[in-house]
């Protein structure tokens, strides 16, 4: 941790300023404007109703009820390893905590070359059969993590990291 004190510093300050930003902040259950005089008890149960009508609409449109569980599952399926590299990497591909940040911060770096590819694809194509492309993304995706998941050499997992920002992007973009 010698070279980072400046990295600390900054961080500290950061989290200092939100939280004096927070603290300034004053406490308020969400709520729509008409409901702005219930009290908690009655905004969770209108929550609950509002999240059921929602539920009931997806059972209702099958694209809507389609179009969620993809990005559910795709999601909870490709998202996490986003926040298990750091340890996969400090595990599989390098032997001490510094060197293990940058090769993360550098296979996280790359995945954004694939996202950017994706992102840049998708606006250039008509708007036809966006959901075999949502599906293609989902797809893509999870080849992606597999061949991470396999790999032992970095290069490897740089092209595989390349491959998730690429379904990733499609992913995110056509479910929106």
């Amino acid at each position: 941790f010698a070279g980072f004190g400046w990295a600390f510093a900054t961080m500290a300050a950061l989290f200092g300023l939100a939280v004096v930003g927070m603290a300034q902040v004053t406490w308020a259950p969400a709520a729509a404007p008409s409901e702005s005089n219930l009290g908690p008890l009655a905004i969770a149960k209108s929550s609950l109703k509002d999240i059921g009508s929602g539920l009931a609409y997806m059972g209702r449109d099958r694209r809507m009820a389609i179009l969620l569980s993809v990005s559910f599952i795709t999601a909870m399926l490709g998202m996490p390893l986003q926040f298990m590299l750091p340890a996969y990497v400090a595990d599989i591909f390098t032997d001490n905590a510094a060197d293990a940040g940058r090769t993360a911060g550098s296979l996280l770096s790359i995945s954004a070359v694939g996202a950017l590819v994706g992102a840049l694809s998708l606006a250039t194509i008509p708007p036809r059969h966006r959901g075999w492309l949502l599906m293609a993304g989902a797809v893509i995706l999870g080849l992606g993590v597999f061949l991470f998941a396999q790999t032992l050499t970095f290069w490897v997992a740089s092209l595989a990291m390349i491959i998730i920002g690429l379904g990733s992007s499609m992913r995110q973009a056509l479910s929106q």
